[in-house]
Formats: structure tokens, sequence, C-alpha cells
């Protein structure tokens, strides 16, 4: 009778044990899902507030090159035109020079008087 009363015993502590072993089982696989869960919320705004960012700086450096375009844009439109002002101005140079020389004046008050 004792041998069975130990089996008894025994089977008992071990139901015991599995319920023990679920219910841990059960309370781990409960916090580790809240863990990953959080974990997941976590990174979830870390990818959004790096997006957020990255959207802001590419915003920032498009406004940057549209500044840089336009006053590329400005400056070679100031190059030429000054260029122009400075050629026109040798050109009438070159011809008030052949206006003051008599023969070219003596030709033109010819053609004048005609």
């Amino acid at each position: 009778k004792e041998w069975s009363d130990e089996r008894d015993d025994l089977m008992k502590q071990l139901e015991q044990t599995k319920i023990e072993v679920a219910t841990e089982l059960n309370s781990t696989m409960t916090n580790l899902d809240q863990t990953v869960n959080m974990a997941k919320e976590e990174i979830h705004e870390q990818v959004d507030t790096v997006k957020k960012d990255f959207n802001e700086y590419v915003v920032h450096t498009e406004d940057q090159f549209s500044m840089e375009n336009s006053f590329m844009v400005y400056q070679l439109a100031g190059t030429f035109t000054l260029l122009s002002c400075l050629i026109s101005m040798w050109h009438m140079g070159s011809h008030m020079r052949k206006m003051n020389q008599p023969a070219v004046s003596g030709c033109l008050d010819d053609h004048n008087a005609l």
C-alpha cells in the first residue's frame, strides 16, 4: 500500500508541476508578446520620425538647389547684359571716332547734300 500511496503522491506532484509550468509558460508568453508589441510600436514611431525628418531634409535641399539655380541664372543673365553693353559701347565709340575723321565726314557731308 505504501507503494501506491507514494505513486499517487508523485502523480499529484507531477500534475501540480505541470500546472505550474503551464501557468508560468503562459505568463512568460504574455510578457513576451507585450514586450514584442511595445518594441514594434517603438520601431514604428522611430521609422515615422526618420521618414518625417528625411522628407523635411529633401524639401530643404530642393529649396536650396532652387535658390542656387535661380542665382546662377541671374548671374549668367547679368554677365551677358554687361558684356552686351560693353560691346555696344565699343561699337558706338568706333563709329564716333570715324565721324570725327575728315575723310569720312566729307563723304557724309557730300551724301547729305544730295
